[in-house]
């Protein structure tokens, strides 16, 4: 993966600036180079920096600073600062080196075309991907001109121009290079050559960007493999396949073997690096987002603190991988509530994202989609859609309208659609997005329980409670198998579920329902959260509907209150309360406070969400059947 290019060696491509020099010295400075490989070889990055530095000593108090042979032996200093990630100090060497080889043998003199190969490299670690692909640009004409479109030194150049495409969302493109790399670097080199490895291991990631994640894991498996045949380990990129590895599992929703593997990768990382590397923070931020997804809050929080913590300390607050840590700890505070805490932080990645990838960049998807998310939950629905309108664009140009990410966007903006009224759209949608899941994802996948949910919520509000019964009870099949049974989906499902049993007169099972799923967001939130109550007012209908109207009253005025505090006196879940604390108080021959309850709850909605919404419409019927001495609707409806 892209990470993966800190940790393979550019010495092969950096040992091809010969010049002549004396036989003896050049014997001398010969075994020096080969003593540093080996300790490359072995993970030793100090030991080998001490050595490269020593030779470029000896090269410079023999040929003067700027003589040409210098340069050689100031590249493997620059590849050592690169390596522990100082690449401000590497990228001042490399250009040290290239001002002398141009000087001395003119700007397209082959040694040229070498040094611009690990120095848009380190542009490129920087997030400076125009530089980088300047370099680039330069650079390939060079190497081609010189070998060859079939040399393997050409292949060695075409496997760092692929990552800089990953690095900029050219995945497609990636994979072609990559494939036109191995295949002539199998030819030539052998499969346990190392380059050979780094060219699969970024094949894999192509295709897991792809959304290809069986073929993804086999070629990060088939790596690992090739790897641990060799003689010496270098613990540094075993640690880079590992992670590689560990996200493929992620993709592909094998959170378990995700989770061992990555804190294997972690253990390599911090070993060998040490604490402060930006691969260790790349570790630390992927288990992270692991940690996440499976509800760990408080320790994906700590992860994505320290990740963020090296992150801008040694790469600098306007680094794209600064960002993605930001964005992550955002989804981390709107999945626990807290929005306000949240919002601040996607603004601060997208900012970062847009000034260093541009607006368009696939990684712009999840941040711009996360911050519509934050605004949905709080109920701003038009700056949501407006979000979520434009992830779909970003996911379809830059995936194409088959891809994961493209059905991730897609459910977004269906459950929008949704709380909208707009049922034709939002099942239209949901219906695609679950289409495209099922093509492409494991049967087992999380993200393909999520669609039938969310498909499940159009048909519950439309009263086809079979079709929604069986969506939910096929999600929390999944969700139960791959998140466990205590995961906050599994409670949302539930509370869904218990609704479907109410409806269908099976009040007991929806006590069961309601009570698992309030004891699995109480155990994970604590007892404010807005899940929490949701729970309580789903528990207080199932109180009404048995006539147990205290109770009932008891639990909807908890939640009212919870939901005025956490999400303002005018969001539609506070107009939801409104609403059954207003049928409530109608079953117990309160009229005037049923009347007061349901103007205001229709009031939340027209204002919110628009006059024509179907909730609207529900509320005024319901005031129109207390006018007339009915309660109107008994059942609770479902949200």
């Amino acid at each position: 993966m892209v990470a993966l290019a800190r940790k393979i060696s550019l010495l092969v491509i950096l040992s091809l600036l010969v010049f002549r020099s004396d036989e003896a010295q050049k014997a001398s400075l010969d075994q020096l180079v080969d003593r540093m490989f080996e300790l490359y070889s072995q993970g030793r990055l100090f030991d080998a920096g001490k050595v490269s530095r020593e030779a470029a000593k000896i090269s410079q108090d023999t040929y003067g600073r700027n003589a040409p042979a210098v340069a050689f032996s100031l590249t493997h200093v620059a590849y050592y600062h690169y390596s522990r990630a100082e690449f401000k100090k590497a990228e001042a060497i490399y250009r040290e080196a290239l001002a002398i080889v141009e000087n001395a043998g003119g700007p397209t003199h082959q040694a040229v075309g070498y040094i611009l190969i690990p120095l848009a490299e380190t542009y490129r670690a920087q997030g400076r991907l125009q530089e980088a692909e300047a370099a680039f640009d330069r650079a390939m004409p060079i190497v081609r001109r010189e070998f060859g479109a079939s040399h393997p030194r050409m292949a060695t150049a075409e496997v760092y121009l692929a990552v800089l495409r990953l690095s900029q969302g050219g995945h497609a493109e990636a994979a072609v290079l990559l494939s036109h790399a191995l295949e002539i670097l199998e030819k030539t080199r052998g499969l346990q050559d190392w380059y050979v490895m780094v060219a699969l291991n970024n094949v894999a990631e192509a295709y897991r960007k792809q959304g290809r994640y069986a073929e993804s894991e086999g070629l990060y498996m088939r790596t690992l493999a090739l790897w641990m045949d060799r003689p010496e380990g270098d613990e540094a990129r075993l640690a880079s396949f590992l992670h590689g590895l560990a996200a493929a599992y992620f993709s592909g929703g094998k959170y378990g073997d995700a989770e061992s593997v990555q804190t294997r990768a972690l253990g390599l990382r911090e070993k060998v690096l040490g604490p402060n590397h930006p691969d260790t923070a790349t570790s630390l931020n992927n288990l992270g987002v692991l940690y996440t997804v499976l509800a760990n809050y408080a320790e994906a929080e700590a992860l994505y603190r320290r990740a963020l913590a090296i992150r801008e300390r040694v790469l600098g607050g306007k680094h794209s991988d600064v960002a993605s840590t930001l964005a992550n700890l955002g989804a981390l505070y709107a999945a626990r509530g807290k929005y306000a805490e949240a919002e601040p932080l996607y603004h601060r990645a997208l900012a970062i994202a847009a000034d260093s990838s541009g607006p368009e960049h696939p990684e712009m998807e999840a941040y711009v989609g996360g911050l519509g998310n934050v605004y949905f939950e709080q109920g701003k629905y038009a700056d949501a859609e407006s979000l979520y309108s434009r992830a779909l664009r970003i996911a379809e140009g830059s995936y194409g309208p088959e891809h994961p990410d493209t059905a991730t966007a897609l459910d977004r903006l269906g459950v929008l659609h949704w709380k909208l009224g707009r049922y034709d759209q939002a099942e239209a949608i949901g219906r695609r997005a679950l289409a495209m899941r099922e093509k492409t994802l494991p049967d087992d996948h999380q993200h393909l329980a999520l669609s039938m949910h969310n498909l499940a919520l159009v048909y519950d509000d439309q009263d086809k409670h079979d079709q929604a019964k069986a969506l939910y009870e096929r999600a929390i099949a999944i969700q139960e198998k791959s998140l466990g049974s205590t995961h906050p989906e599994v409670a949302t499902t539930l509370e869904n579920l218990g609704t479907i049993y109410l409806v269908e007169g099976n009040d007991a099972k929806a006590g069961v329902a309601y009570g698992r799923a309030l004891a699995i967001r109480e155990k994970l939130f604590g007892p404010e959260h807005p899940g929490v109550a949701s729970c309580l007012k789903a528990i207080g209908g199932l109180h009404r509907v048995r006539g147990e109207y205290a109770e009932a009253e008891t639990h909807y005025l908890r939640a009212l209150a919870m939901r005025e505090k956490l999400l303002g006196p005018e969001h539609p879940d506070v107009g939801n309360s409104h609403e059954f604390l207003g049928l409530l108080y109608a079953s117990t021959g309160r009229h005037g406070a049923a009347e007061r309850s349901l103007k205001r709850a229709a009031e939340i909605y027209a204002k919110v969400l628009g006059r024509n919404h179907p909730y609207v419409t529900r509320a005024l019927g319901e005031l129109a059947g207390l006018a007339r001495g009915s309660e109107g609707r008994f059942g609770p409806p479902t949200f």
